[in-house]
């Protein structure tokens, strides 16, 4: 028997209840080297790189 926990989401659904800030807004969790959405609570996309995402809704530019 195998079990997989998805700390990774647990800690973007602990995070937006600790921080009442945070409360009600999409929480990304992001990977340590390149940037990659490895969880998220909502609205975005996993295994995406951040800035292509904050480029696509003209957050960012380069």
């Amino acid at each position: 028997m195998f079990g997989l926990a998805d700390v990774n989401s647990f800690y973007a659904s602990c995070e937006a209840l600790f921080r009442p800030d945070l409360r009600g807004k999409p929480v990304v969790v992001l990977s340590n080297n390149d940037g990659c959405v490895i969880a998220r609570s909502a609205g975005y996309v996993e295994f995406q790189y951040w800035f292509i995402y904050l480029v696509s809704q003209h957050l960012l530019t380069y």
